[in-house]
């Protein structure tokens, strides 16, 4: 089995959790968990050709994981280390599973998500020690991880702002729905540091009598199905290498398959 390493850092479906909390509100990021990672490696690895390990350093939680970029029959084990640390919001997570994500990382799996915007929230106090819980923007509770991640993923479906290919890559702003607003259309700024190159990439595109980012728009569904991503639309590839991304599984699908 030929394993391309850097098919681990392609994007992957995530979840949303809330990291903390400020005033009134509280700051969600997105996230993988361990099965998560796990599955992947097994995809573009193998299952055989990845290993876990696990050792104490100065009362730290250090998790490894081994990579054979050789054959099975003369195999050639790279590691990569990193240390865990529990999670304030998270503690049944542990630091074997904190330290096993990081460690992925370094592999390039999840790196994406350090690419994606965080949520900010409003809160509503319940029980009689008042924790304080995110509310969407009718004032409901979202109670656990789920409910939370199924909202903050209908806010991105619904008011994804349109990128402007034929802009500069200087930052742009947008107005887009936001729920610690009250539902408002707020103002927000956001950078998309797509350089020149990319931006002639994308304007010269053409397949299936269509032109530039509807040629990408076309083939995002077909991209989370070869990736196992759940990207909604273009907004959502917020840098260079992600675009480039699209732009070369666009580029590389059979002409029979484009022409269907």
């Amino acid at each position: 089995m030929t394993i391309k390493l850097e098919d681990l850092k392609t994007p992957m479906p995530y979840k949303w959790k809330v990291n903390n909390n400020i005033g009134a509100k509280v700051l969600c990021v997105a996230y993988v968990d361990s099965r998560q990672v796990q599955d992947k490696l097994d995809e573009v690895c193998g299952p055989d050709n990845w290993q876990d390990d696990y050792k104490v350093v100065n009362g730290n939680m250090y998790a490894g994981i081994g990579v054979n970029v050789g054959t099975n029959i003369d195999p050639r084990w790279v590691w990569k280390w990193d240390c865990g640390t529990q999670s304030n919001t998270e503690k049944e997570k542990g630091e074997s599973s904190d330290a096993f994500k990081r460690a992925a990382v370094k592999w390039g799996v999840g790196r994406f998500l350090y690419t994606l915007d965080m949520h900010r929230l409003e809160t509503k106090e319940y029980g009689a020690r008042k924790k304080k819980y995110p509310v969407d923007n009718k004032g409901s509770i979202l109670w656990d991880k789920m409910a939370l991640t199924n909202y903050i993923n209908s806010l991105s479906k619904s008011s994804t702002p349109k990128i402007n290919f034929t802009a500069t890559t200087k930052t742009q702003n947008n107005s887009r729905y936001d729920a610690s607003k009250g539902g408002a259309n707020v103002t927000y700024t956001t950078s998309h540091n797509f350089s020149p190159e990319t931006i002639k990439k994308v304007q010269g595109l053409s397949k299936n009598n269509k032109k530039g980012k509807d040629v990408l728009k076309e083939h995002i569904p077909a991209f989370n199905k070869k990736f196992n991503t759940s990207f909604s639309g273009i907004m959502e590839f917020t840098t260079d290498k992600l675009i480039n991304q699209l732009i070369d599984f666009v580029d590389n699908i059979p002409p029979k398959e484009l022409d269907e």
